[in-house]
């Protein structure tokens, strides 16, 4: 990265993304750029090593929470390196490096290392999917609103990974209707992160979302519509000639919202947003508990 002053503050801090491996950062502080910020999410609680070298210069450290209130600052003198650690909750944080005096290079490195405590909710979870969707006629005409439960399974596991890329979730999720219900109105049918044997390998991430604790919450970031790799959908009654009427699969738009609780025993999921056309605003509320089969 280069010197710069559009990273100067925490709203427009340089996202890094999820931290699951090992990261590096180059860049510079000095009397035209006296501070860069740095954001990044834990998807677990797990402890954080974060070392600044490479200085010909006074730098310092400083690690601060979602909120941009100080954990702790690195205050070392001249050029000598300076170093965090910290054993942090999964969530949101900052990481600021400040010039002190004079002109410096730097590198950057974090190493985290994560408890996986995740794999406890690792399984499939079995129940009702609520869900209540606005639907128009051939016209685009609002005419009521339809209402239905199925049968969905939610599967919690392992992050996926290809072509050298990892989901940046804390764990895998995909919602499923029962076999016997896919192809009815109101089936939803979502993934997180989808791996493809194209191009070398592929990792389509289509949902972006966080664990603080056990409340999930997130968003739809990425249709992959483009790439005609489309994942995410739910059925709702269309009309596709004047008064006749079928069922129709909707793919889910960018900017749905996904939130909610995950406990190793029960999932309870509110998912809100739209199909891509607008056409079918909806809302689907899921409540499921760990399958013993």
């Amino acid at each position: 990265m280069s010197a710069s002053n559009a990273d100067n503050t925490l709203a427009k801090a340089n996202n890094l993304g999820a931290l699951r491996a090992n990261r590096a950062v180059r860049s510079y502080v000095g009397r035209q750029d006296v501070v860069d910020v740095y954001k990044f999410q834990l998807g677990s609680r797990g402890s954080l090593n974060i070392a600044l070298s490479g200085l010909r210069a006074d730098a310092d450290l400083q690690l601060l929470n979602s909120r941009g209130r100080e954990i702790v600052r690195s205050r070392r003198t001249g050029s000598l390196s300076e170093s965090i650690r910290r054993v942090l909750n999964a969530g949101t944080y900052y990481v600021k490096v400040l010039r002190v005096s004079g002109n410096t290079n730097y590198l950057m490195q974090f190493t985290p290392s994560l408890e996986p405590g995740n794999q406890n909710l690792w399984g499939n979870y079995t129940g009702v999917a609520t869900s209540t969707i606005e639907v128009s006629n051939l016209f685009g005409q609002y005419v009521g609103t339809t209402q239905t439960q199925i049968s969905t399974t939610v599967t919690i596991g392992r992050i996926k990974q290809a072509g050298g890329a990892n989901e940046s979730n804390p764990f895998n999720l995909t919602i499923t209707p029962s076999p016997g219900s896919r192809n009815v109105e109101g089936a939803i049918e979502l993934y997180s992160a989808v791996p493809y044997n194209i191009q070398g390998g592929f990792l389509a991430q289509y949902w972006t979302f966080q664990l603080s604790g056990n409340r999930l919450s997130g968003s739809l970031t990425n249709t992959y519509a483009s790439q005609s790799l489309d994942a995410n959908f739910f059925n709702s009654r269309r009309e596709v000639s004047q008064g006749f009427w079928n069922y129709w699969s909707y793919d889910v738009a960018a900017g749905t919202r996904i939130g909610g609780t995950v406990t190793a025993n029960e999932i309870r999921l509110r998912i809100s947003g739209n199909s891509t056309d607008g056409s079918r605003p909806f809302v689907t509320d899921i409540v499921v508990r760990r399958s013993t089969s």
